[in-house]
């Protein structure tokens, strides 16, 4: 978020000020400038638009290192607004991306029970849905998984 999204936060949330930090989802967790907050913090992280939209396609691979890292084990992951090459409207997106490539990145991210859905009056723009790393009895968390969570049942 920026300083001003910040602000406004901390004033909206008084009580929760303190947990409103600026941080670069694109920089190492624990780099100057990153995201400031514990591994497995999260049972849901969200990007509406700008890890999809701003970013490189290598800037997105350790985005998405950090979104794992950040959601809890079986935590559930949303990203929207990313396009892929041929679609339409671009607009701000940086860097379109198939939804084969990105499967990849979100898998070395260690991200689990990746599916992507369209984004309904967003023209060719969809969103991805996933599951935060799985830990197992060895202690695994993240990484190519060789384990994967039952799917989420359908309504």
């Amino acid at each position: 978020f920026s300083p001003k999204a910040i602000q406004r936060a901390s004033e909206i949330f008084p009580a929760h000020a303190a947990a409103f930090r600026v941080g670069d989802i694109a920089l190492p967790l624990s780099s100057k400038g990153g995201c400031a907050a514990r591994a497995g913090a999260y049972s849901h992280v969200l990007s509406f638009g700008s890890l999809a939209m701003y970013l490189t396609h290598s800037e997105m691979a350790v985005a998405l290192r950090n979104v794992a890292k950040l959601a809890s084990a079986g935590g559930s992951v949303a990203v929207t607004h990313f396009i892929e090459a041929d679609g339409e409207p671009k607009g701000t997106i940086v860097a379109p991306i198939s939804r084969q490539r990105l499967r990849q990145l979100a898998s070395a991210a260690g991200l689990t029970n990746i599916s992507f859905h369209p984004m309904k009056y967003q023209g060719d723009r969809f969103m991805m849905t996933a599951r935060g790393p799985r830990v197992d009895k060895s202690g695994w968390a993240g990484g190519p998984s060789p384990h994967t969570l039952p799917p989420r049942p359908t309504r």
